[in-house]
């Protein structure tokens, strides 16, 4: 496991030199870019150092596509919006705004955890697994990049209103469902070929994240505090899932 050590470092020292940048420049631009940037740099990092096999190929492609998509979607909106709202507190404070980078980089690299094990792994042939794990990830993006276009086109026209149509109205979180989608599939391709108590880190963390930290949870209670009073709302808020139908 030494090897993750030289990634790990990677990851935070690629977002501290984007953290200088940002704060020097005192621009949300950076900020909002460096997510996905951080995860195509580690990606092309590990698939270098990689016997670059059809399977390496494979999670090359589906990692950059996923960034490029997130990227993409984030540097139009915060060119459309002007600044991230999120980092109003913490933008001009050196430490509380470094610290947010040591996170970030310390979570794209635990979220690669699986791409950089598979990698790693030497004498990789497709399989079953494989073709599994690809249509899933592929199902992620498509459902992911659904739901992202149809909110921002729906607040352009809409603001102020709450979300619950299109795939909005299936989930209440349908981009993180798709998020979630995207990265347990990356476990499931790794499952030939590492060990899975060390591979299955990277969801188990991001599902944490979302679920419980910065995604569902503050979403929701952003939520309740704007539209608790609309009966509307509340009826969406309580027949229909947040992430997983039946389940959640």
């Amino acid at each position: 496991m030494d090897v993750l050590t030289g990634y790990l470092v990677f990851s935070i020292g690629f977002n501290l030199i984007l953290f200088l940048l940002a704060y020097f420049f005192q621009t949300d631009k950076i900020t909002d870019l460096s997510y996905s940037l951080t995860f195509a740099a580690i990606s092309i990092y590990s698939f270098i150092q990689s016997e670059r096999s059809l399977v390496d190929i494979i999670i090359l492609l589906l990692v950059i596509i996923w960034a490029i998509r997130l990227g993409s979607y984030l540097f139009y909106r915060i060119h459309a919006i002007g600044r991230d709202k999120r980092f109003d507190q913490i933008r001009e404070r050196f430490i509380s705004f470094f610290l947010f980078w040591l996170m970030q980089g310390l979570t794209c690299f635990v979220v690669m955890i699986p791409a950089i094990l598979i990698n790693q792994a030497t004498s990789k042939d497709s399989n079953m697994i494989v073709v599994i794990g690809v249509i899933i990830a592929i199902s992620g993006l498509l459902l992911e990049s659904v739901a992202d276009q149809q909110k921002f086109k729906f607040k352009s026209l809409n603001p102020g209103k709450f979300m619950n149509s299109g795939v909005w109205s299936y989930l209440q979180h349908p981009n993180y469902t798709g998020e979630l989608l995207f990265w347990w599939s990356i476990f499931i391709i790794s499952l030939p070929f590492s060990s899975w108590y060390y591979s299955i880190i990277g969801p188990l963390w991001i599902s944490l994240i979302i679920i419980r930290f910065s995604g569902i949870s503050i979403l929701q209670k952003k939520w309740s505090e704007r539209y608790g009073n609309d009966p509307d709302f509340v009826a969406y808020s309580k027949k229909t899932y947040k992430l997983v139908p039946f389940i959640y």
